[in-house]
């Protein structure tokens, strides 16, 4: 089995592969709205806030399944659930410094901020289901994830202007 440093990398290596696949998801979602023109601010603002949020659920979900057995593992689990929030924003500030070229720190910060803080609740999500079959505990903690990243990229339209 893995030694604790490893499932930590691990977790921060499937946060960057939760990017990748949230991107080239989301980037066909987008493209079939365009192709029935149903695309806009609002259509694609919320899918990529959803569609991110839900993605990491998956990835999240699967590493937690993967690596905490044990019920006193669970707060270890939640370093995971960070990490791959780590991971998902480190792959997001690299596309987003080769597309724009924005490196403010603070702005790196925040997305690494904001990825980290709404993956520790899709942690806390999947540990109320995993414990207690609690679903509706979990989509609780799903819709604030969902919430937070939707605040910060209001917050981002406005300060990036």
């Amino acid at each position: 089995m893995l030694d604790t440093f490893s499932r930590l990398l691990f977790s921060f290596i499937v946060g960057i592969v939760s990017g990748l696949v949230a991107l080239l998801t989301l980037s066909a979602v987008q493209f079939a709205f365009t192709l029935f023109e149903a695309e806009g601010l609002i259509s694609v603002f919320f899918i990529n806030e959803i569609g991110e949020e839900l993605i990491k659920f998956l990835f999240i979900f699967f590493v937690l399944n993967l690596l905490v057995s044990e019920k006193k593992d669970w707060t270890l689990g939640l370093f995971y659930s960070i990490l791959i929030g780590l991971g998902f924003g480190f792959f997001e500030i690299i596309l987003i410094i080769l597309s724009s070229g924005i490196t403010e720190t603070f702005g790196i910060l925040l997305i690494l901020g904001v990825h980290s803080l709404s993956s520790f609740m899709l942690g806390i999500a999947t540990i109320f289901w995993q414990l207690n079959k609690r679903w509706l505990i979990s989509f609780i903690f799903l819709v604030i994830a969902i919430g937070i990243h939707i605040a910060y990229n209001l917050f981002a339209l406005n300060f990036y202007k």
